[in-house]
């Protein structure tokens, strides 16, 4: 198990607080073996907490790009598509129950010490159910990860945005870089 905490000595604002809630309930409501497990949700002396299942050795997309693909040698194009379909197969799953995960990225995907992948940190994660179409909020997303919509923060976000994130994911394990690079400006 690993338990992810969100201490009050950090001062809370009500949106990180708000945020974590929301994560707890969004994520405890799927159940795929490429999405993270929350088993169960709490508040305790202060502190709110989150428990998942546990992904030994921690190890993300982020860090094996970072290895130069030490971690899985075998990452040819016919492996990173196997790869990539189960990662497809959750996000799918996500889509399925309404879930949004509005910051898809290497950083969030967990590799198992089997080699497959697991989605997890749904904290920008929303209902799109609930919400109808998700309005894009200010910085809602990593910026080499966010569509179109998400960098404009106009219009409506749908599992599209995800679907892009997942491109540009998908992208960077086959070439070993992002499709796009440089900063972010605002006019």
């Amino acid at each position: 198990m690993a338990v992810k905490v969100l201490l009050p000595e950090h001062g809370l604002s009500e949106t990180q607080l708000t945020r974590f809630k929301r994560e707890s309930t969004i994520a405890g409501s799927v159940s795929h073996p490429a999405v993270l497990a929350v088993h169960d949700v709490g508040f305790h002396r202060g502190v709110h907490f989150i428990v998942t299942e546990y992904v030994e050795e921690g190890r993300t997309v982020t860090d094996l790009l970072a290895d130069e693909r030490k971690a899985l040698p075998n990452l040819t194009p016919r492996f990173a598509a196997r790869f990539l379909e189960r990662i497809a197969r959750g996000l799918g799953v996500l889509h399925a129950a309404g879930i949004i995960h509005r910051d898809l990225k290497p950083a969030n995907i967990l590799i198992r010490p089997s080699g497959d992948p697991v989605i997890a940190d749904l904290g920008l994660a929303t209902f799109r159910v609930r919400d109808a179409l998700i309005t894009s909020r200010s910085g809602a997303g990593t910026p080499f990860y966010r569509s179109p919509e998400q960098v404009r923060e106009s219009g409506s976000l749908d599992e599209r945005s995800d679907i892009f994130s997942l491109g540009v994911t998908i992208y960077e394990l086959l070439v070993g870089r992002r499709p796009f690079d440089g900063g972010s400006t605002r006019q």
